[in-house]
């Protein structure tokens, strides 16, 4: 949607709605990530609202298997022409889940795999995002976003490829 502001220059308003898919990694496990982000354009800042799911993924691995929950919210910028954009986010994210303590009992070998006690935990973090997205249509874009959420408990590098679709430029 494009209006007039009172400068006489153009103003560009636009959505995105955001699915994600990628990995995740952490001092501790690694594993697939998933989620969605909406984001509202204001010429060329973004203000972004997302929701993140962190599975771990260890085949015959120790149990119980971590798991994470993140939602962001997130203001920024964003930089490059009709068809190319990198952007540059910052903002606060609570993430919470579930996260393996100590050893509670040994494994039986390369079947049996190692149990441990776990608990829930909930945390506040830092969150930052780069993107890189190519935009060959007005309402799509393709793209790489790599997130960071820098906290007490989990701290995560979470890179992954995005497809928008939305009112994404003029």
């Amino acid at each position: 949607m494009t209006t007039l502001v009172t400068s006489g220059q153009d103003s560009f308003k636009g959505y995105a709605i955001n699915p994600k898919l990628g990995f995740f990694n952490n001092s501790k496990v690694g594993g697939f990530a998933g989620g969605i982000e909406v984001n509202y354009i204001y010429n060329n800042f973004l203000f972004s609202l997302d929701y993140l799911r962190m599975e771990e993924f260890d085949i015959l691995g120790p149990e119980p298997k971590e798991g994470y929950n993140q939602i962001g919210l997130m203001v920024g910028k964003f930089t490059g022409n009709k068809y190319l954009r990198f952007q540059y986010q910052a903002g606060f994210a609570p993430l919470w889940g579930l996260k393996r303590t100590d050893l509670k009992s040994s494994g039986t070998g390369f079947l049996g795999p190692d149990i441990y006690n776990s608990k829930d935990f909930f945390t506040v973090g830092l969150v930052a995002k780069l993107g890189f997205k190519v935009i060959p249509f007005k309402f799509m874009s393709i793209g790489i976003d790599i997130n960071a959420n820098i906290n007490k408990e989990q701290p995560s590098i979470i890179p992954m490829l995005s497809i928008e679709f939305g009112s994404i430029r003029k």
